[in-house]
């Protein structure tokens, strides 16, 4: 479910529990356009093409076809308890496997990164951007990255959010490249800066996040897809907000130093 981002944490986990001698089934229907994403009003972000680009799938079982558990899924969701083996575990991987059958959730919270997952995103990244090279031809790849998150957050309940752009930090910088989703918004936000910056243009999904992990010099925004650009590069600096979203502790474990920010940055 959901984008790159939120592909990744459970993409992790599936690793994880294959590491522990489960056999795992992907089954990615909720990933495309179809009349139950059209009926729960879910944006869809083309992440699927994106993960077949990145070979992330082989090694699964995977399909693509419409379940009656996506149903129990959401009755699941409703009551927080498991409906006919099938579990909607939210953020939290579930403490016990015992007797589900089937999970949805999004597994962003005691989920230790799996390394071989990273190694195999990395040598997906390298082979895509390889083939791609020419997107990134005339970008500065030493400069410092912003990631700036609009399209749908803007339109998402603005209660789960608590992000500000640190404009105070930014200005530390003589030049950075800018990473978003949303081109118009971003000029909107950095109108009144003056720094001189690079909005990043014409590219594609992947390479924006390859940029956004070369770099050795990086601002997230609130958004699980900067966070894993972010967890490929141990060598970087890496600044994040001190809080991702007010609706849940947001603390997923990470392997590299991240640096806190706040609105008052």
């Amino acid at each position: 479910m959901g984008g790159l981002g939120n592909n990744f944490f459970q993409l992790n986990y599936a690793y994880n529990l294959k590491d522990q001698g489960y056999k795992v089934l992907i089954n990615t229907f909720l990933l495309e356009r179809n009349f139950i994403t059209k009926l729960l009003k879910w944006s869809i972000h083309n992440s699927l093409n994106d993960l077949h680009n990145l070979n992330l799938l082989n090694g699964f079982l995977v399909k693509n076809n419409f379940s009656f558990s996506i149903f129990f899924a959401l009755l699941s969701k409703l009551f927080d308890k498991k409906i006919f083996g099938v579990k909607f575990s939210r953020h939290n991987v579930p403490d016990s496997l015992c007797s589900i059958k089937e999970l949805f959730g999004y597994f962003q919270l005691n989920n230790p990164v799996n390394i071989k997952f990273l190694k195999n995103i990395k040598k997906g990244l390298n082979s895509y951007i390889y083939n791609n090279c020419n997107i990134l031809s005339n970008i500065d790849l030493l400069l410092p990255v912003i990631h700036i998150r609009g399209g749908d957050y803007l339109s998402i309940d603005k209660g789960n959010f608590s992000y500000n752009y640190p404009f105070g930090l930014l200005s530390k910088f003589k030049k950075f490249n800018v990473v978003t989703n949303d081109i118009d918004y971003a000029k909107e936000l950095l109108s009144d800066f003056k720094s001189n910056y690079v909005l990043i243009t014409n590219s594609t999904v992947l390479c924006d996040f390859y940029l956004l992990y070369i770099s050795n010099e990086k601002i997230l925004a609130n958004s699980t897809f900067s966070w894993w650009a972010a967890e490929l590069n141990n060598c970087a600096t890496v600044y994040e907000p001190s809080i991702y979203f007010n609706n849940i502790e947001w603390f997923p474990l990470s392997n590299i130093v991240r640096r806190k920010f706040s609105s008052d940055f």
